[in-house]
């Protein structure tokens, strides 16, 4: 029977914090001792067509992925892909969540992305039972769900669509008609209707920005069941399950629980403060990671238990003459915005020195003995331990707080990228199929990169066999066939060797952002 997942494909896009290095990295946090992401075992209930699961299973080949979807055809697509790049430690299953038992065995990791509140009630149930009979002991689940309050204002805008499209045949013509009718709302709107009309311009502005299947499946299934946190924590409670944390540490309490709100909510009840959370937010969406009832989760060794975990950051001070060595209050801000502003010395050259080796993720230790190393160069000041503690543990405690805002990034182990551009660089397999099928590009950390069609070309070479000359004569090759024009002083640029000169300028910072979007693998 088709679904309409057949109908129209939900792609399987990317999401980190779907990725056992970023569940793994969590659930050490909280004092967890999860599985060894290296050789793991990964369940995915409704992996779509493979796609996030598929660039899991490469980024960890020693591990065995699992993946199920009721649309045939979404796993046929998916079957396609591992077939094509010869994946012996990844398989697609056409099966329902429903008749899932034991016969694929017990998991490290289980994942459910985009489908908890699409649903109905049993299958809901059922998800719980999966990962309570077959999670590992010491494993984690990742659940995302739509969550109350934010989607009471949400679900106006889908019951305006259902009401529209409730006698439109066809998909294509529900989007379609789903769309005219939000517009149509948007223009009646009254200037005395401000905060309800920019609502929905926003809404329809990322909807117009999202693919038709977004607004398909989002909006317009017969299933879409929002619920309250508290909810969702009690009815996994049922199942001998408890609340870890959220996958996306940046959208938790820690460390910034409103002063106004500690009163009504003990410190001790965690569920009680999220959701108390989720009023203050208007939350909308969650990524929750659960774990057996019976785990001794750790709320309090947060900030010792970063020593156990590797920290990466690409945050750069916005002052153009920082002070790295003074007391002086610097803010570091990345590229999404995320900001933190401290004083402390340490803390600063340590965020300055993750900028500047950024992928490369360090172990705390190491970190701060290379910090250390090049703070005290040419100095002759010899500290007393008493106080290297106390720096060490504000440094520690700093960190922690920028890993809560998600400014800097925490992983499991060492990260199975190169950050830096060989002599032949090699870019991931499954990379460059995508860049040659013209499909969105994985990295090896489990995101998603954009390219133009000549930097696509450039990232389908990179299979280690060539130099960086080899590629140069390589593009020259795809600019003259593509009679791409560049130009010097207002000028284009025909002769061979001119042509040539620039290209190897151009090929350059490419190479350098793909090694910064993690696409390359390390070479020995």
């Amino acid at each position: 029977m088709q679904t309409s997942y057949d109908l129209i494909p939900y792609e399987g896009f990317l999401r980190r914090q779907t990725h056992p290095d970023c569940m793994a990295s969590r659930a050490t946090l909280f004092g967890l001792d999860p599985a060894p992401i290296e050789n793991c075992r990964v369940l995915e209930l409704g992996c779509a067509d493979g796609g996030n699961l598929l660039s899991v299973a490469y980024s960890l080949p020693n591990s065995h992925c699992i993946g199920l979807d009721l649309s045939a055809r979404q796993i046929e697509t998916g079957k396609q892909v591992i077939d094509d790049l010869e994946m012996k430690n990844v398989e697609l299953h056409h099966l329902s969540i429903t008749d899932v038992n034991d016969q694929f065995g017990k998991f490290d990791y289980i994942i459910s992305h985009g489908v908890f509140s699409w649903i109905p009630n049993e299958v809901q149930e059922k998800t719980f039972s999966i990962c309570r009979e077959l999670l590992e002991p010491n494993g984690v689940a990742f659940i995302s769900y739509n969550a109350y309050p934010g989607w009471h204002m949400r679900e106006m805008i889908r019951d305006l669509m259902l009401y529209r499209v409730r006698d439109v045949e066809g998909p294509d013509a529900r989007v379609k008609a789903a769309k005219e009718v939000l517009a149509g709302v948007i223009e009646s709107v009254s200037q005395k209707q401000a905060g309800y009309g920019q609502f929905l311009r926003d809404e329809f502005q990322m909807l117009t920005q999202l693919s038709d299947y977004y607004l398909a499946h989002e909006h317009l299934e017969d299933e879409n069941i929002p619920c309250y946190f508290e909810d969702f924590a009690r009815r996994a409670g049922l199942h001998n399950l408890q609340y870890l944390c959220e996958a996306d540490l940046g959208a938790m309490h820690i460390g910034r629980f409103p002063q106004s709100l500690a009163g009504i909510a003990p410190e001790e009840d965690i569920v009680k403060r999220e959701q108390y959370l989720d009023f203050a937010q208007n939350r909308m969406f969650r990524q929750t990671l659960l774990c057996h009832a019976d785990a001794s989760v750790d709320r309090k060794s947060m900030v010792s238990n970063l020593a156990k975990l590797h920290v990466a950051g690409s945050a750069h001070p916005t002052s153009e003459s920082v002070d790295l060595m003074g007391n002086t209050m610097e803010t570091f801000r990345d590229s999404r915005g995320v900001e933190l502003t401290c004083d402390d010395p340490l803390t600063k050259s340590a965020l300055f020195y993750l900028a500047a080796v950024w992928p490369d993720a360090l172990t705390l230790a190491d970190l701060e003995k290379e910090v250390r190393s090049r703070m005290a160069a040419g100095q002759t000041i010899v500290k007393p331990q008493e106080q290297i503690d106390v720096e060490s543990s504000r440094l520690a405690e700093n960190l922690f707080t920028a890993a809560s805002a998600d400014l800097i990034q925490l992983h499991a182990g060492p990260v199975s990228y190169s950050s830096r551009v060989n002599e032949r660089p090699r870019a991931s397999k499954l990379a460059r199929y995508q860049a040659t099928n013209g499909k969105p590009v994985s990295t090896l950390q489990n995101t998603t990169a954009t390219y133009d069609e000549m930097t696509r070309h450039l990232l389908a070479k990179l299979d280690g066999s060539k130099t960086i000359e080899n590629l140069v004569d390589e593009m020259l090759v795809f600019v003259k066939d593509k009679n791409i024009v560049f130009q010097r002083d207002g000028q284009p640029v025909t002769n061979d060797n001119q042509l040539h000169e620039l290209l190897r300028g151009e090929i350059q910072p490419h190479l350098i952002q793909f090694a910064r979007d993690r696409v390359l693998e390390r070479t020995s």
